[in-house]
């Protein structure tokens, strides 16, 4: 995705810290030829990772 240089963030202070502010994320993915999109909590551990580690639980259909 394209971002402008003036809205660009690169500090990972301050990303992290968007991240802990608004867990709420959506994941993305493709059925088909459609994408669908869920909102769902995310936590987040700065320490795991080199750049820190997103992580969520989504419930496996069981119909």
């Amino acid at each position: 995705m394209y971002t402008p240089a003036h809205f660009a963030v690169s500090d990972p202070a301050v990303l992290h810290r968007i991240i802990r502010e608004h867990a709420l994320g959506m994941l993305v993915q493709q059925q088909g030829d459609r994408l669908d999109a869920d909102h769902i909590p995310f936590e987040f551990n700065p320490v795991k990772g080199p750049l820190g580690t997103l992580t969520a639980h989504v419930a496996r259909a069981t119909w």
